[in-house]
């Protein structure tokens, strides 16, 4: 990840998902939310600019499914999986 500072002051991260699209990650200046996602298409110079706005509170809640995913390669607890598969 490229790691950058914006004319504001605002920490940024600059990378490519696994589809080769440009992405980043950026602090918004007003509540210090983040923003995350693609900027631009890859092959291509269409900028995009697909992102969502998280709140501190909501990335404090995707920490752990992130972190299981990381860990496990599966985003809930097996129970959950398990009863899904049952059609519950």
């Amino acid at each position: 990840m490229k790691e950058t500072v914006t004319t504001n002051g605002l920490e940024r991260g600059e990378f490519l998902d696994s589809m080769g699209n440009y992405c980043s990650i950026q602090i918004e200046s007003e509540e210090r939310n983040l923003w995350l996602g693609v900027d631009m298409e890859a092959n291509s110079s269409k900028l995009v600019l697909s992102h969502m706005l998280l709140t501190h509170e909501q990335v404090k809640k995707l920490l752990p499914i992130l972190q299981r995913f990381t860990n496990m390669g599966h985003l809930f607890e097996q129970n959950v999986r398990n009863r899904n598969r049952k059609g519950i």
